[in-house]
C-alpha cells in the first residue's frame, strides 16, 4: 500500500470517486458535507455521469444527510460503524478521515491506498463481511418501491421512441400501443393498468381500483433480474384519477438495453401469480 500525507487524504479521495468508472463505495460512519463545497460537487458530478454510490454511514448519529437524499444518494445505515474506507472500481483508501469538513481541517488522520488487486478485494471483503453485503442490500434496495420521486428530465426523440414502439408490438400482440412525440403508450398491456415507455417504465392504476394496495405489495415480491439496476417509485400525489408506479434507471442505459429491460420488466410481471390478488372492479360508469 502507498501512504498518504495526511494534508492529502481528502482531495485523495475525492479523486477516488473522480477515477471510478462504475460505482464507488463510500464508508464514513460521521459525516457533514453542508460546508464542503468540494466533496459537495465532487458527489453531485459522480451523481450526475451515472455513477452507482454505495454510501454507509453509522446510525443513531446526529449529522445531516439532506444533501446526499437531494442529490439520490441514501446512505446505508449501520450500528457502531468505526472503519472508514473508500472503493472505486480499481482501488481502495483505507483511512481515519470521516467526511467532515472539520476533520479534514483539523484533524491529523492517517490514509493508505491499494497498489494491487488483491489489495482492494481485501477491503470489499471486509466491508461485505463485517458491515453489510453491498450486493444483497442493492437487490432488497431495487425491489422495495418507494414513494421518492425523481424528476423526470429526459425526453426520448422520434427514433428511440420507434424503436420502443417496433420491440412491444412484437412481443404484446394483445394490447394497444400508440406513439406520442416522446413516449409509447401501452394500453390494457397489464391486467390491472396501463404502462408508458420512455427514460423510465410507468406504470398507471386507476385510483378507484380497491386492490391497489394488494398489487403493490404483490409487485415487491417479485424479482426482476434485470441487466441495470432500476428504482422503483410510487406517485400518490398526483392530481388525475391514477396512481403511477415508476422504475427509473439509476444511470444512463443504452436505448437496445434499456428496452431489453423494459421487455423483462412486463414479462417478469406477466408470467407471475398477479392475477390471485385482483379483485374483480366495480365498473365506476
Amino acid at each position: 500500500m502507498i501512504f498518504i500525507p495526511p494534508l492529502e487524504i481528502a482531495s485523495k479521495i475525492m479523486t477516488l470517486i473522480q477515477d471510478a468508472d462504475k460505482e464507488v463505495i463510500i464508508v464514513s460512519p460521521y459525516v457533514d458535507l453542508s460546508k464542503w463545497d468540494k466533496m459537495r460537487k465532487c458527489l453531485q458530478k459522480a451523481v450526475e455521469r451515472g455513477l452507482k454510490i454505495t454510501f454507509i454511514a453509522r446510525r443513531n448519529a446526529k449529522q445531516d444527510m439532506s444533501f446526499l437524499t437531494s442529490i439520490g444518494i441514501h446512505p446505508i445505515l449501520i450500528d457502531d460503524l468505526h472503519a472508514k474506507v473508500y472503493i472505486n472500481d480499481d482501488y481502495g483508501i483505507v483511512t481515519s478521515l470521516n467526511l467532515l469538513l472539520y476533520s479534514d481541517i483539523n484533524s491529523i488522520d492517517i490514509a493508505y491506498k491499494t497498489e494491487a488487486k488483491h489489495e482492494r478485494k481485501e477491503l470489499v471483503d471486509f466491508v461485505n463481511r463485517y458491515i453489510v453485503d453491498v450486493k444483497k442490500i442493492a437487490k432488497e434496495q431495487s425491489n422495495k418501491i418507494t414513494q421518492n420521486i425523481t424528476e423526470k428530465t429526459i425526453f426520448f426523440n422520434e427514433y428511440q421512441v420507434g424503436k420502443i414502439l417496433d420491440a412491444f408490438e412484437n412481443k404484446f400482440w394483445d394490447a394497444k400501443f400508440n406513439a406520442t412525440a416522446t413516449y409509447v403508450f401501452g394500453s390494457g398491456l397489464f391486467p390491472f393498468g396501463d404502462a408508458m415507455f420512455d427514460s423510465r417504465l410507468t406504470i398507471r392504476i386507476s385510483k378507484s381500483r380497491s386492490d391497489f394496495n394488494d398489487i403493490i405489495q404483490y409487485l415487491e415480491t417479485l424479482h426482476f433480474e434485470d441487466y441495470h439496476e432500476f428504482k422503483v417509485e410510487l406517485n400518490l400525489k398526483s392530481k388525475n384519477s391514477y396512481h403511477y408506479l415508476d422504475f427509473v434507471p439509476t444511470r444512463p442505459i443504452k436505448l437496445q438495453e434499456l428496452v431489453t429491460d423494459y421487455l423483462h420488466v412486463v414479462k417478469t410481471i406477466l408470467k407471475s401469480d398477479i392475477r390471485k390478488v385482483l379483485k374483480k372492479q366495480q365498473n365506476t360508469w
